[in-house]
């Protein structure tokens, strides 16, 4: 990933990790600071509904306290004077007083007088706008609702008085309760006033023009009232007002109710009051705002940075980038070194980096091509990356010639297994590499012998990038060693396998499970030839003798001379019939003249004995002496081939008379 874009991975989850965090805090502080100065302003204004409601409540109480305790009043219900009525209850009274309807009850109860006033319908206010009844319908409902309250009864004490604020129908009056008195004897009553005041437009203007905010009447959603009434300081039965909890049913406006109940504390209807959430709105808007113009200025602040991130940082940096790479093709070339900058003093690191590593390099190139062993090194796949002179005298070829070959190539084909199992081997290890001893091929196809010391290459992270190795040639010591084997495994006179090696390698067929086939083979006359002619005659007629054997032998057969005139022949893999028939040949071609420096020499004949294994006996020295036995009763007739039977070993045995 680029550079750049790691900055910007960092820094814009760090932008909207700030923003959003500044937004969260903005909105659980000072949102929610405005948002309560919303609901507060709400609560002020039901508190001063509620006082209207006093105000209202306590005019109307007044009015019909003047009205009851009049003199002319009691006069009207103890006499019943009609002038009372026509002087005192005219419908522009009624409109004045702001009342709908004026009862007036005697002592038992009945009604004396009872004056509506006529108004449209139109004019009241209903429970959630709903259509109000006709007037000849709401009369009757309200005549009746009253009786259900009982107001046409009286009372003697002035707190029986009652003031109260009843739903009828989807509409709401103001009921007013007072016994009629005369002068200021308030314990004698002969009747009840009771004046009503249907809520309607112009009450809820008195009310708005108050507050300053629309309301409305709703049904009550429930018949309980709060447990906790606001105060309503009147020394008479007055309603329960109960303030309810707000409401928010959108983002822009805010709702509180103010619920009215009767004397016995049941719902009859709820006064809404709402208020737009200015504050609240205030706070969203300020603080989106300042988020949008943060971002804003964020945003301009990551352009600038880049770009000055680009111009001081990112083009410097390629332009070492460029260098570097140039050294790559030219080693001696250096970083150019202008100002005084981080970047500067990075590119004069790296050149002193850069020159350490040249020398170091050229001396370890110097001591590397004066070394007397070879050195290379190979990467994973094995192909040759850096040799030193010394392996290029060893393997014949230049630099140019081996550089990016494979190690096989310089390896005989039937060696290629297992040296892959070895480098594979040298790749993985984890301790010291042992040492590989393998024959090479050198360029101009000659063989020769060399051992191998390998060590891992690792990078910076630890990583194996390779192998590297010193390559000793060990072709001498590898042609004395086998001079030295040939010694020790060799009979020097004829040139085929000692008693020494006759003795390995019977010991080494007698310990697998393959059948084999032993002859003994023993000149007959021999000691004649040494008499008559010399030991050199004899010499020569037992290497002539070792000349015919190995000729008429397969690839796996081989010869051995123990001493003297003594020789045998191992045929692996070979069972009794096929052996008798290669006994057969050796006797005849072993019983031919020979001719040596002009000496013919024909009465020289073999003797064999044949003996099998494991058939006739299970280990070497039990089958040397079977093959023994059988040689030496060949020998009894001679220039015969007889094979072991165990009639042979009792007709031998130191017991047999």
């Amino acid at each position: 990933m680029p550079l750049r874009l790691r900055l910007l991975s960092l820094f814009v989850p760090l932008l909207l990790a700030t923003v959003t965090g500044v937004w969260l805090l903005a909105q659980n502080t000072l949102v929610a600071r405005f948002d309560r100065s919303d609901h507060e302003e709400l609560n002020d204004r039901l508190q001063q509904l509620n006082r209207q409601l006093y105000q209202t409540l306590r005019y109307h109480l007044a009015v019909a306290r003047d009205w009851a305790w009049w003199d002319d009043s009691f006069e009207f219900i103890a006499r019943g004077n009609p002038e009372y009525i026509d002087s005192n209850l005219s419908g522009d009274t009624l409109e004045n007083l702001n009342l709908h309807l004026v009862i007036y009850y005697d002592a038992a109860g009945k009604p004396v007088h009872t004056r509506w006033r006529k108004s449209s319908n139109h004019t009241l206010i209903t429970l959630d706008g709903q259509p109000a009844p006709s007037s000849q319908a709401l009369q009757p409902m309200v005549t009746t609702a009253l009786q259900a309250l009982r107001m046409q009864h009286s009372s003697n004490n002035i707190r029986d008085n009652r003031v109260l604020l009843v739903r009828v129908a989807n509409v709401v009056m103001l009921a007013v309760q007072v016994s009629i008195t005369p002068g200021e004897d308030r314990s004698t009553s002969n009747g009840a006033l009771v004046m009503v005041r249907l809520l309607d437009k112009a009450w809820q203007e008195e009310m708005q023009s108050g507050l300053r905010t629309p309301i409305q009447l709703r049904q009550a959603k429930t018949s309980t009232l709060p447990a906790l009434p606001l105060s309503l300081p009147l020394d008479v039965q007055k309603p329960a007002i109960t303030l309810l909890s707000r409401e928010t049913p959108s983002e822009h406006l805010q709702s509180g109710w103010l619920r009215i109940g009767d004397a016995q504390h049941q719902a009859q209807f709820d006064i809404e009051l709402s208020l737009p959430r200015q504050l609240y709105l205030q706070g969203q808007h300020s603080v989106e705002f300042f988020l949008i113009s943060a971002f804003v200025l964020a945003g301009v602040g990551l352009l600038i940075g880049f770009l000055s991130f680009e111009y001081w940082v990112l083009v410097p940096i390629r332009h070492i980038n460029r260098h570097i790479k140039r050294i790559a093709q030219q080693p001696k070339h250096r970083l150019p070194i202008t100002g005084n900058d981080e970047l500067t003093r990075v590119s004069r690191s790296i050149n002193l980096m850069l020159d350490q590593r040249q020398d170091s390099s050229e001396r370890e190139r110097l001591i590397l091509d004066n070394i007397k062993d070879g050195y290379c090194e190979l990467d994973v796949q094995g192909r040759l990356t850096r040799i030193n002179h010394t392996m290029q005298s060893i393997i014949g070829a230049s630099e140019e010639q081996l550089v990016g070959t494979h190690y096989s190539a310089m390896l005989p084909e039937a060696l290629r297994p297992t040296a892959e199992h070895f480098f594979q081997e040298a790749i993985a290890c984890s301790d010291q590499i042992p040492a590989f001893n393998s024959q090479y091929q050198r360029a101009d196809g000659s063989l020769g012998h060399f051992e191998i010391r390998l060590s891992q290459i690792t990078d910076s992270q630890d990583q194996i990038c390779g192998l590297r190795g010193i390559l000793r040639d060990t072709s001498r010591q590898e042609a004395y060693h086998s001079a030295l084997l040939d010694m020790a495994y060799r009979d020097a006179l004829t040139g085929v396998g000692n008693r020494k090696a006759f003795s390995e390698r019977l010991q080494g067929l007698c310990r697998g499970n393959a059948p084999f086939a032993l002859l003994f083979i023993d000149l007959d006359q021999f000691k004649p030839v040494n008499d008559r002619f010399g030991h050199d005659v004899g010499d020569q007629l037992l290497q002539h003798v070792a000349k015919r054997l190995s000729g008429l032998l397969r690839d796996d057969d081989r010869v051995f001379r123990l001493g003297g005139d003594e020789f045998t022949v191992v045929l692996p893999n070979t069972q009794r019939e096929q052996a008798w028939m290669i006994a057969q040949r050796l006797l005849n071609r072993a019983g031919e003249d020979y001719d040596i420096d002009g000496t013919c020499i024909d009465f020289i004949t073999p003797s064999i004995g044949l003996a099998m294994y494991p058939e006739d006996a299970q280990d070497s020295e039990s089958l040397l002496r079977a093959a023994d036995l059988a040689m030496y009763e060949a020998k009894q007739a001679r220039n015969r081939v007889m094979s072991y039977s165990p009639a042979l070993a009792t007709s031998h045995s130191p017991d047999t008379p």
